[in-house]
This record gives C-alpha cells, structure tokens and sequence, in this order.
C-alpha cells in the first residue's frame, strides 16, 4: 500500500446503480481487508440512509480469487460490472476508513 500523495475521493448524490455489498464479519478486525483492498480502487463516496459507503472498482480476477462473483449474501445483487475487466461493489466507510486513511485517500465531506 504505497501511495505518494493525497487524492480525495468525490461524493456522490446518485450511487449510479446497485453493486453487492461487502462486510466483514468483525469490523473491529482489518485482516479481511488487508489482503483485499490493496487490490481495488475506491471511486466514491455515497451516503445512503444515513450511512456513508464507498463505491470500489475491483478487478474480476481479483473477485474470481475471492469468490465474490455468486452475488451479495444479503440481498443477493450481483456485482455491477463496469467492462469486461473489474465488476463494483460496496463498502462502508466506517469500516475503511482506516484503509483509506492509511492508503491516502480523502473524502470529499458532505456540504
């Protein structure tokens, strides 16, 4: 994870579409993203029900390895695939935000 500097992600007021959903079982515990995230890019930030999510652009390679493409287990969308490469799905920012930190990304904050 090395990034030189600072890049802020947008915020969104429309979420362009449904992606699957990613959570981690303990969002206490970062070993589920470690791996994972460095992988990805975060596109931007959307809130919805009061909730800030990050919309991620994930290589399909890398969604084959994790075993991602049978769709969200909560409410079953499919990851939105953008071109034939990489698919999108969603995180919460709260439990990211470490990531993204770390990582150098900002957030553009709401108005």
């Amino acid at each position: 994870m090395t990034r030189k500097k600072r890049t802020t992600l947008p915020r969104v007021e429309d979420r362009y579409g449904q992606a699957m959903f990613l959570r981690p079982v303990d969002p206490d515990n970062h070993d589920e993203f470690t791996a994972l995230l460095p992988s990805c890019t975060p596109l931007f930030v959307y809130d919805s029900g009061g909730r800030d999510w990050v919309r991620w652009s994930i290589p399909k390679r890398v969604v084959k390895k994790w075993g991602f493409g049978g769709g969200c287990a909560c409410c079953h969308a499919k990851p939105v695939v953008e071109t034939g490469n990489v698919v999108h799905m969603d995180t919460a920012r709260d439990e990211v935000q470490w990531y993204l930190d770390a990582a150098g990304w900002l957030v553009q904050e709401a108005a």
